[in-house]
């Protein structure tokens, strides 16, 4: 994205409206992500980019999206604000169960307003003629086409340990809340990683499906070939950091204290 784009990217982010988070399910843990002994703040930003160097990866709305060794707190917070702004621009725009494709082609052009160099998603049936399917599988086969090895590892690792919570653990009831929609839901999956130019380049899966039931804990529930249909894409992204810059602080005020809510941290040993 052109430097000269930066004025109407920043018109069009200041006017863009952003959903809320929604009411938490009965019983769902709370919405902190900060470690139980952090000092209370008067910014709410401080406490949240302290630890942001700690997050290998994280659940952040209806993105999964875990970070190869190497890339900075801010680089992360950076990677985090943007993805999730886009979710919740495309979410107050479009029904994301129903309006699939216009929701991530709003999706796709909040990204690019951000400096996000990205193409629309090029969505393929996938297809299994038996045995049960796993959303997590499916998802990772479809990153191996455009990951490098260290993201393709970093986000192997994130998933194994997200598949080894608890059903009820917040992160697994925070994904399945931002993804899914009555019988049927859209996620994303990334692993970003730092390049020696200072950009940020992600490989990203990009997920919809619809089934015959509403199931939770979606991405490792074992499916039928009967119960579920599932579209799936994957490409490269790269963000232009020097242009995010610009806009860091607007995106973090149009997020405000409520971004914490979309975001649980994934432990990775």
């Amino acid at each position: 994205m052109a430097k000269t784009d930066l004025k109407s990217s920043i018109e069009a982010i200041e006017a863009l409206t952003l959903a809320e988070p929604a009411p938490l399910m009965p019983g769902m843990p709370g919405s902190e992500i900060m470690p139980e002994n952090a000092a209370a703040t008067s910014d709410p930003w401080s406490d949240l980019r302290d630890i942001q160097e700690e997050h290998k990866a994280a659940i952040n709305a209806s993105n999964l999206i875990a970070f190869v060794e190497g890339v900075s707190a801010e680089q992360k917070g950076d990677v985090l604000d943007s993805t999730q702004f886009a979710a919740r621009a495309a979410d107050a725009e479009f029904n994301r169960g129903s309006q699939i494709r216009e929701w991530y082609d709003a999706y796709v052009e909040v990204l690019t307003k951000m400096g996000w160099v990205i193409e629309g998603f090029a969505f393929q049936q996938s297809r299994r003629a038996e045995g049960a399917m796993l959303m997590s599988q499916e998802a990772i086969g479809v990153i191996t086409a455009v990951a490098t090895g260290n993201q393709l590892a970093i986000l192997e690792a994130a998933i194994d340990s997200l598949g080894k919570m608890a059903d009820d653990s917040r992160q697994i009831k925070l994904f399945d809340f931002n993804v899914s929609v009555e019988t049927g839901g859209n996620f994303q999956i990334g692993a970003a990683e730092a390049a020696d130019n200072g950009a940020i380049g992600m490989a990203m899966g990009a997920f919809y499906y619809r089934s015959n039931d509403n199931r939770r804990n979606v991405l490792f529930f074992g499916w039928g070939s009967q119960e579920i249909e599932m579209w799936t894409a994957a490409q490269r992204l790269v963000l232009d950091t020097t242009f995010y810059t610009d806009l860091r602080d607007i995106v973090r005020q149009r997020l405000g204290e409520k971004s914490k809510d979309f975001v649980a941290s994934i432990p990775i040993i």
